[in-house]
C-alpha cells in the first residue's frame, strides 16, 4: 500500500476506537486495514493501550490539591524587577533620545539639501570641445533631401510660414 493510504488511515484510529468515524470514512480503514499489516498491528497497539487506560484505576485528587497549587501560582513579585516605567533616569534617557531623532533628521534633511545646489559649470576642456563641435556643426552642410536644396544650417535661420515655404 502507498504510504499516503497509510498516513490517511492512521489519522482516523483514534476516531476508529471511539466509534466517531463517518460511515465512508470507517470503509475506507476497513478496506485499508484489509491489505496493510503495519497498520493493522499500528491499530491494534493502539487498542491495547486503550483497554489498558479504562482498566486502571481511577485517581481523585485531594480537594486542597487545587488551593496548594493555586497558592504556588501566586507568587510575589522579584524585589527589583527592571521596568522600563521605573527606571530612575526616564526623563534623561527621553530627552536624550528626542536629542538624537531631531539631530538626525536635521541631518538627513542637510544632505538632501548639499544635491540641490547649483550643477558645477564645465571645465575649460569641456567647453573647448564644445566650441568644436560647434565650429564643426556650423561649417558643414548637410543636405536635406526634402527641404528641396536647402540645407539644414541655413532652414534654422529661416522660420516656417505654415504652408511648407520659409520666410526669412
Amino acid at each position: 500500500m502507498p504510504l499516503s493510504f497509510c498516513a490517511k488511515a492512521r489519522k482516523n484510529f483514534v476516531l476508529l476506537l471511539d466509534s466517531r468515524l463517518k460511515a465512508r470514512e470507517e470503509g475506507f480503514v476497513n478496506d485499508h486495514l484489509a491489505g496493510c499489516p503495519r497498520c493493522r498491528a499500528e491499530l491494534a497497539r493502539l487498542r491495547k493501550q486503550a483497554e489498558l487506560l479504562q482498566r486502571a484505576p481511577q485517581f481523585c485528587p485531594p480537594a486542597e490539591l487545587w488551593q496548594r497549587i493555586e497558592t504556588r501560582l501566586n507568587y510575589p513579585e522579584p524585589a527589583h524587577p527592571f521596568i522600563v516605567w521605573q527606571f530612575p533616569y526616564r526623563k534623561e534617557a527621553l530627552a536624550l533620545a528626542a536629542g538624537l531623532l531631531i539631530a538626525l533628521s536635521a541631518w538627513v534633511f542637510w544632505l538632501g539639501r548639499d544635491s540641490e545646489q547649483e550643477p558645477v559649470p564645465p571645465s575649460a576642456r569641456e567647453t573647448e570641445e564644445l566650441d568644436i563641435l560647434l565650429t564643426a556643426h556650423k561649417t558643414l552642410e548637410f543636405e536635406n533631401p526634402l527641404s528641396g536644396g536647402v540645407s539644414m544650417v541655413s532652414m534654422l535661420a529661416y522660420e516656417d510660414n505654415g504652408n511648407g515655404s520659409f520666410i526669412q
